[in-house]
């Protein structure tokens, strides 16, 4: 019985995604460009009230053919830089290409270079950075401001980067044994503070890349991780759920209200072995929503 009702379920929400009106959508792309050739990968709709992912095969992957004609606002620096309004299916679909579409006009699509070595990805630096682009009504995106940390502040986010990260090893030199370190505070980077209007400071950590002696440094303790200091001083780990032992690299894409709902969305890329994607903490970053792909 409960196996019935659970399909049933299943169902419902198939049918929502694939009868749904396109103009009661909200729909979330990027613009990637790896070699050079501008592409338009599809990660994320919204129906009602929950972002759904669009990256995995199956059910979830049909996607109406308006989509091909919809229009799309590009994003960047919290501006409207350019539209996209046709694309094409592409002829290959292989796994770390689904929902990616050909752009008809790529003449007029910005190619951004500045810090693009930010978004590293199992492939490489991209040849450009990704862009946000969205189809809904009136999106808005807001300019990530480079901030800074008062003292008070920084303590409290290395208490919650200590609770995060516990033990680490390292190396004295490449060919070296591991070795368990008790890391300082000091061994702790802060590479990037960007001040959110009417949400708080979002804020990159990491460990010191100077700790990193080892032949082979993919342990899940070198991961980037980010944290966002509300207005009212309360931290947020902005956790990216992935149950995956390697070290996670992620880049803030874009920061936004991208659903009209009077609320503050956040995308991330993210890297790791063999797998790549977006996460996207919505409703001022009380939950969030991972599009994720193997590259094979």
């Amino acid at each position: 019985m409960k196996t019935a009702k659970c399909l049933l379920c299943l169902l419902f929400i198939i049918g929502n995604l694939i009868f749904a009106k396109p103009s009661d959508r909200k729909w979330i792309g990027i613009i990637e460009n790896q070699y050079g050739h501008s592409i338009a990968r599809i990660i994320m709709i919204k129906d009602d009230t929950i972002w759904k992912p669009l990256t995995e095969e199956g059910p979830a992957h049909i996607i109406d053919t308006n989509i091909l004609r919809m229009g799309w606002n590009i994003f960047f620096d919290g501006k409207k830089i350019g539209n996209i309004n046709n694309l094409i299916i592409p002829e290959s679909k292989y796994s770390p290409e689904i929902n990616t579409y050909e752009i008809v006009d790529t003449s007029k699509i910005a190619k951004i270079r500045k810090n693009r070595n930010l978004y590293k990805s199992w492939l490489g630096i991209p040849e450009y950075r990704p862009l946000i682009m969205i189809s809904a009504t009136n999106p808005t995106s807001t300019k990530l401001i480079k901030g800074s940390l008062l003292k008070v502040e920084k303590k409290r986010l290395i208490k919650k980067f200590r609770s995060l990260i516990k033990e680490v090893f390292i190396c004295d030199n490449v060919a070296g044994p591991y070795k368990k370190y008790l890391y300082k505070n000091n061994d702790i980077d802060i590479p990037l503070v960007y001040a959110i209007p009417k949400l708080g400071k979002i804020v990159k950590m990491r460990l010191s890349r100077k700790l990193m002696k080892c032949d082979y440094s993919d342990e899940i303790y070198w991961s980037d991780v980010w944290f966002l200091l509300r207005e009212n001083g309360n931290i947020t780990y902005l956790d990216p759920k992935i149950s995956e032992d390697r070290a996670l690299k992620s880049m803030v894409v874009d920061a936004g209200d991208y659903d009209n709902d009077g609320k503050i969305d956040i995308l991330f890329s993210i890297s790791l072995f063999n797998r790549g994607g977006y996460i996207l903490f919505y409703n001022d970053c009380k939950e969030s929503v991972s599009a994720i792909w193997s590259y094979h």
